[in-house]
């Protein structure tokens, strides 16, 4: 496991324009790994934040930007970016103003583009973990998803991790060539494992 660990160190701490792949069989515990041994080393370096987005189920790229805001907010907590808290705001007015809404569509305001808030995240401190690769609805496109990933990692500079099966991933030869700088595999040593199923065991 050092090996990963090092791997997405070098990932962080490199120049690159792409994204790392962590890909592993499903239930062999990547996930678990990043969250419980990956985040806690990350989070040791107060400059560094990082965040998990799921992909699960998710059908457009708008949802899963706004995936990327609402996980650093949760990261951030009381100390939340200032469009957060307006967003916010803007929700409660719309409920308690009739007339407010009658004219002005509040929720296409805060909802129309989630990616141009994306300007105003800490870019250079960023670490996204996109997990569930394989399991996106088939009406996000690869295209799509990937543009969004690209425009992370070369217009705002952010880190990205993708954790998947690769074997399961949709058209995954085109993908790797615009997408990943690197592969890593995740295959667990046998006290990692022997965590995991007494996790499961709970």
């Amino acid at each position: 496991m050092d090996q990963i660990s090092e791997a997405i160190d070098n990932h962080i701490q490199m120049n690159t324009n792409g994204a790392l792949l962590l890909t592993g069989n499903w239930g062999s515990g990547k996930t678990y790994y990043i969250k419980n041994t990956i985040f806690p080393k990350l989070k040791s370096n107060g400059d560094l934040i990082p965040i998990m987005v799921s992909l699960y189920g998710e059908s457009d790229r708008n949802s899963v930007a706004q995936k990327v805001i609402f996980a650093y907010l949760d990261q951030n907590g009381d100390n939340s970016m200032t469009m957060g808290r307006i967003a916010k705001w803007m929700k409660q007015i719309s409920e308690y103003s009739p007339y407010l809404k009658k004219y002005v569509d509040l929720e296409k305001i805060i909802n129309g583009n989630s990616e141009s808030i994306f300007r105003f995240l800490p870019h250079s401190k960023l670490i996204i973990f996109f997990d569930d690769l394989e399991r996106k609805s088939k009406k996000l496109s690869v295209d799509d998803l990937f543009g969004l990933i690209n425009d992370l990692t070369e217009n705002y500079k952010c880190k990205v991790v993708l954790i998947a099966n690769e074997e399961e991933i949709e058209n995954g030869i085109s993908f790797k060539e615009k997408t990943v700088e690197k592969t890593i595999h995740y295959i667990p040593n046998n006290k990692e494992e022997k965590k995991f199923i007494k996790l499961l065991d709970k």
